[in-house]
């Protein structure tokens, strides 16, 4: 059985506004969460909150999109955007320009 980990037992409005926040600001700037957690009064490391956002990044993402399947057609639709702009990538390169695309969009 998996160790519950700082975040997880944060209440669940906390865990869904530092989702929110962690999308923001494009799952960076762990200092500023490290921060804003604890003046809210739940001190958790750093680290702790950087494991969270790369287990949980593509779980998070797909919360915000609807479903897994849309985050997957979203994915697709960036890939063929990344192999429109860059024919001459190999397939790693243009999964790297999708996530670009990708991020990019979320932010908008």
């Amino acid at each position: 059985m998996a160790r519950t980990t700082a975040v997880d037992k944060l209440p669940p409005e906390i865990r869904q506004e530092l989702n929110d926040v962690l999308i923001r600001t494009n799952f960076s700037n762990f200092d500023y969460l490290t921060f804003w957690l604890e003046e809210k009064g739940y001190p958790i490391a750093r680290s702790a909150i950087n494991r969270y956002a790369i287990k949980h990044r593509e779980e998070i993402l797909g919360l915000h999109v609807g479903s897994r399947y849309e985050l997957a057609s979203l994915k697709l639709s960036a890939l063929q955007i990344a192999a429109k702009l860059s024919p001459e990538h190999i397939l790693e390169d243009l999964k790297k320009d999708a996530e670009s695309i990708l991020e990019w969009a979320i932010k908008q």
